[in-house]
């Protein structure tokens, strides 16, 4: 039987077999070349460092202190990956226009195989998301390179939520791969200012290169409402 990564529930990853099945006729079975998870949400989630004391406010569009219960730990049973590379090695009877041999880049779960949906679903009925018509062509871009679209689509995701336009000021708490991205979306979306919090030097200055002209370190904490307070018209 095939194998593949699984959270096994608290800080907990085991090594899984799996049982393939048949494939349904918009389905293709990709054998897995490469496969990553985002490291940043399953680890904060296992490690316990995800911080019951907050909850998320859309009218500010932060994490603000509240006294409700944390939420269950949901990673058992969730796939560990999200971007991948793989190979075509089987084709469901209703497709034409992929073929077996077929290089992809899709949303690969870390196992031996997965199977791909190539058909979306209208109107998306939410996760996971991988089973939903998200399958490309690789072509000449690099593998390891195509590991990064999931994580940029996570920056572009921001980017739009928070409506981010030219002339905006955006602030940017974190300078992950993901936060770097978002650096970049947000000056090539025509932000005026963009601040970039990180406490480590290497990522502040790359994300002056991508676009924030004074990053910042805040050591004791990432408070974002020392940015947004004096930026937005209701604390003028």
């Amino acid at each position: 039987m095939p194998h593949k990564l699984a959270f096994a529930g608290g800080r907990k990853i085991e090594v899984a077999e799996y049982q393939e099945r048949l494939l349904a006729p918009h389905e293709v079975r990709v054998r897995t070349e490469f496969a990553s998870g985002k490291h940043g949400t399953p680890l904060a989630i296992m490690s316990h460092r995800d911080d019951p004391s907050q909850r998320w406010d859309d009218e500010v569009r932060l994490f603000v202190p509240t006294d409700e219960p944390s939420a269950e730990n949901l990673l058992a049973g969730a796939p560990v990956g999200t971007s991948g590379v793989g190979t075509i090695v089987e084709v469901g009877s209703g497709l034409s226009e992929w073929n077996v041999g077929d290089r992809v880049i899709s949303c690969l779960d870390v196992s031996e195989t997965n199977i791909i949906s190539t058909k979306r679903k209208l109107p998306w009925q939410g996760p996971p998301l991988w089973l939903d018509g998200c399958i490309w062509h690789l072509g000449d871009i690099d593998p390891l390179t195509a590991l990064c679209f999931e994580p940029a689509f996570v920056a572009f995701h921001c980017i739009r939520e928070a409506n981010a336009r030219f002339a905006d000021t955006v602030a940017v708490i974190g300078l992950g791969a993901i936060g770097l991205l978002t650096v970049r979306m947000a000056a090539l979306s025509g932000a005026e200012q963009v601040f970039a919090v990180d406490p480590l030097p290497k990522r502040r200055a790359l994300a002056l290169d991508y676009g924030a002209p004074c990053p910042r370190s805040f050591r004791s904490g990432c408070r974002a409402g020392t940015i947004i307070a004096p930026t937005t018209p209701s604390s003028a």
